[in-house]
């Protein structure tokens, strides 16, 4: 959310933004962590 105050300031307060960042970023994430979980626990 520091990302997204700091856009703000710059540019203005977007409320669709505010709704979509955060959920393309916690779906991203969760890829991520599919990939990762299963490859540290079969590696480590």
């Amino acid at each position: 959310m520091a990302n997204m105050a700091a856009v703000t300031h710059r540019y203005g307060a977007s409320h669709l933004a505010f709704l979509i960042v955060p959920l393309v970023c916690a779906f991203f994430i969760d890829l991520a962590n599919a990939l990762l979980i299963p490859f540290f626990l079969a590696n480590f």
